[in-house]
């Protein structure tokens, strides 16, 4: 009886939900961002600003990837809205981590500015 209620819970593949907690974090960098520092300064005060607000919150994988990809939006747009010195091909790459392995990658290119 115990046998035929294991492969039955089996089969039916019960699905847990598993949560937890994601960060962003800057990975690589074009050479031009690199050089520039305000930039950087810029995108890790934002990307703080948002792993300060998330530290706490359980979402599930796609939850996170969601939360990312509008994070990514608002950083680069936060940034651009700035009007800072930009060259073109200013790019971080930002990443979805779940404090253990790197999930999700997006690669944000920042508007040049016409000074």
């Amino acid at each position: 009886m115990f046998a035929s209620v294991s492969l039955m819970l089996a089969l039916t593949g019960c699905e847990e939900t598993v949560k937890s907690t994601y960060r962003i974090e800057v990975g690589d960098k074009s050479s031009n961002s690199q050089a520039n520092l305000l930039l950087q300064i810029a995108a890790n005060e934002y990307v703080a600003e948002y792993n300060e607000s998330a530290k706490t919150e359980l979402r599930t994988e796609k939850e996170a990837r969601s939360w990312f990809n509008s994070a990514c939006d608002d950083i680069k747009n936060k940034v651009d809205a700035m009007g800072l010195p930009v060259m073109e091909d200013s790019w971080i790459i930002f990443e979805l981590s779940d404090y253990t392995n790197v999930v999700d990658s997006k690669q944000v290119y920042f508007s040049e500015s016409h000074s």
